[in-house]
């Protein structure tokens, strides 16, 4: 089958596997996706938000304490422009990001494998994307990511341009054409404004990415000309313009860049506890975030079971058969600094256990856990083929022992954390006798004026 045939086919089936029961669970909507439902069909109708700003880049929201980022909000106006106002139409946007994403891995792993293969043996699996395979695998696979799939919320929102990033920088090295360094740099660009939490993530992976292109594609350092920087200069103007309008932007909408937080150093111990509590293995693979609208509270971040493999994944892409790191090991150790790298500005913020801030890390730990697999499939030893075996077992235990917990159980056990949305039926009926009876809808002055959360609900319910 041809590549692009089979891309369309992985996308047709994820959008299948991301909106099974999209409606259902959760039962309830988050404040916050009120507050983007809303402001999705003032916008999608009028081209104006809650406050009466016409198409603002950033939207203010929830009685004025939060602001909406960009990306995600606009993608769900477009959709409600093209297929019409509804719950589902909100929620099937973080759908379509989420399928995108795996598309997108899928293509990055195969183009990844092809450049990392050490073997005939990982030559025929590259033939048969094999590594594309088993990224899409554990990206699909990842509680994180199933969760955040079913919320019309934004942290699912800078995967794609994650993705878009990387590809660019491999499609570099591999064509040699500058256009995918210009593609690279604004697609990191744009998902720096894609969530909040990239505020901490994309600068850091910026300098990583100047240090790569530095490292492998500077001849020397001391000529200083633009046909030896050339590399650097393009992707360096292509993500610029994204930095240089934030002050300008936080200016404008007060906080919405960089929030009203203050980076804060109060001690080195701080820090560094705040910045290594994003790796507690028992939060990333066990408890997962520790507000339950993102989390089970019973699966980690990510599966369990695919801990071993992305240990394995890190040891191999620094060490090959004769224990040193080779030149195509190089892309794999750059992810893994990313990976290890990307929450450090969150040391400063003292987040802790917020799974939902650090999705950004999962296309990184699908890939090197990915090139864990690959490794173990070099062994030819029968009693490590058969070990691999039960492996892949107790893996698909592991899966299936999340998705029946969310999909069946999760919804029930946590309504009361949700807002309920059986509102919606009332104004929808309400909204049939006015139509049919051709009559005016009235509204009590104190419903329209009430302020609070469960008055955002209430908002989002009339403007569907």
């Amino acid at each position: 089958m041809k590549l692009s045939y089979l891309l369309i086919v992985i996308f047709a089936v994820l959008l299948i596997f991301f909106s099974f029961k999209l409606t259902e669970i959760p039962e309830g909507i988050t404040i916050d996706e009120a507050a983007f439902g809303y402001n999705a069909s003032l916008i999608s109708e009028t081209g104006r938000d809650e406050n009466g700003r016409f198409l603002p880049v950033f939207i203010l929201s929830l009685d004025w304490r939060d602001w909406r980022q960009p990306v995600a909000q606009y993608s769900q106006v477009l959709a409600y422009k093209i297929f019409g106002n509804s719950l589902f139409n909100l929620k099937f946007v973080s759908v379509l990001f989420a399928s995108l994403s795996g598309v997108l891995i899928f293509l990055l792993g195969t183009y990844l494998f092809n450049e990392s293969s050490h073997s005939a043996r990982a030559s025929h699996f590259s033939n048969n994307k094999g590594f594309g395979i088993f990224s899409l695998i554990l990206f699909i696979t990842t509680p994180v990511i199933l969760i955040h799939s079913h919320l019309a919320l934004d942290n699912i929102s800078p995967l794609p341009f994650i993705l878009i990033w990387l590809l660019g920088i491999v499609l570099f090295e591999r064509k040699k054409s500058m256009k995918f360094l210009i593609l690279s740099g604004i697609a990191l660009g744009i998902g720096f404004y894609a969530h909040k939490s990239m505020r901490s993530a994309a600068p850091i992976w910026t300098l990583l990415t100047l240090i790569y292109l530095g490292l492998f594609y500077i001849k020397k350092l001391k000529i200083l000309t633009f046909k030896n920087y050339k590399p650097l200069i393009i992707f360096t103007f292509s993500i610029l313009p994204f930095y240089l309008m934030a002050p300008i932007l936080d200016y404008k909408y007060a906080g919405a860049v960089f929030g009203t937080q203050t980076l804060a150093f109060n001690s080195i111990y701080d820090f560094v506890y705040y910045y290594i509590s994003n790796f507690d293995l028992s939060f990333l693979f066990i408890k997962g975030d520790s507000i339950l609208y993102h989390s089970t509270g019973t699966h980690g971040m990510f599966l369990l079971s695919s801990l071993p493999l992305f240990l394995y994944g890190v040891y191999k892409s620094f060490k090959n058969e004769q224990g040193s790191p080779t030149d195509k090991n190089k892309f794999l150790i750059f992810l893994v600094l990313c990976f290890f790298s990307g929450p450090l500005l969150l040391g400063f913020i003292g987040s802790v256990h917020r799974a939902s801030r650090m999705i950004f890390l999962v296309p990184f730990f699908s890939l090197i856990s990915a090139y864990g697999i690959l490794k173990l499939l070099e062994f030819k030893n029968r009693l490590i083929k058969f070990s691999l075996i039960i492996f892949s077992l107790i893996f698909l235990f592991n899966f299936l022992d999340f998705t029946k917990y969310y999909w069946f159980e999760y919804g029930e056990n946590t309504k009361h954390i949700f807002y309920s949305f059986e509102i919606e039926n009332v104004y929808k009926k309400m909204s049939e006798i006015s139509a049919d009876k051709n009559l005016k809808p009235l509204f009590s002055e104190a419903l329209i004026k009430e302020k609070g959360d469960s008055a955002s609900v209430d908002d989002f319910a009339r403007s569907l």
